[in-house]
């Protein structure tokens, strides 16, 4: 369906070919005129023609002023159109806005959470350190050196989080912290996010099997 510009623009072409092929019908008469400057129909041809040329002019003119006030209306319309899109763009992002409060608060609670977490591991790590330096040092038989190599590797044993902790870190903070500002010293198994709990359940059970083993050498009852 034609729009009004396409239709306005198809009219002053046709406008244009029918003053064209007038003012060469005027030059003409104009000519004939010349020749013949006292007949009075070659008067009356060159001012027909005159008066033709005249009117398409005047045709030709208001067309081309209505399509500068259809052009612009376009014009208009579309700018109009590009504000009200700018205008959902600027509301959407005041409720993103609001949403991105709401997500660094819940950053924030899990940091704080996370604190809290790493504080009650070193805490058991603490607890569980004395019980097993006392269970050893009360249970003295035995290679004296040996109990003592023992007691050193169990006093790390808050570290065992620390490879599967840094992985799971950085991979939570990626598109946040840049490497660039970070520098983290950590191995993956074929990139996989290790779990901390997986790593703290081997060690405590290797723990506790070498306690009871200890126990049982010594005759003790548990």
């Amino acid at each position: 369906m034609p729009t009004k510009l396409s239709e306005l623009n198809a009219n002053i072409a046709s406008l244009r070919d029918q003053l064209s092929d007038a003012e060469k019908r005027h030059l003409v008469a104009s000519a004939a005129l010349a020749m013949t400057p006292s007949d009075p129909e070659a008067r009356a041809l060159s001012r027909a023609t005159e008066g033709v040329c005249a009117d398409l002019r005047g045709d030709l003119k208001l067309l081309n002023d209505a399509r500068g006030a259809a052009v612009q209306a376009d014009q208009t319309s579309e700018a109009q159109a590009l504000k009200r899109e700018a205008v959902q763009h600027l509301n959407k992002a005041k409720q993103l806005s609001t949403l991105r409060n709401e997500a660094a608060q819940k950053l924030d609670a899990t940091m704080a959470a996370f604190s809290v977490a790493c504080r009650e591991w070193l805490a058991v790590n603490a607890d569980l350190w004395k019980s097993t330096s006392s269970f050893y040092h009360l249970v003295k038989t035995g290679d004296a050196v040996h109990t003592m190599d023992l007691l050193v590797q169990l006093k790390g044993a808050e570290l065992v989080p620390c490879n599967a902790l840094l992985s799971q870190f950085d991979t939570a903070v990626r598109g946040i912290v840049p490497r660039s500002s970070m520098a983290l010293n950590y191995t993956t198994r074929f990139g996989d996010v290790e779990l901390i709990a997986a790593d703290v359940e081997k060690s405590g059970c290797r723990l506790i099997t070498g306690m009871n083993s200890k126990a049982v050498s010594e005759g003790l009852q548990a």
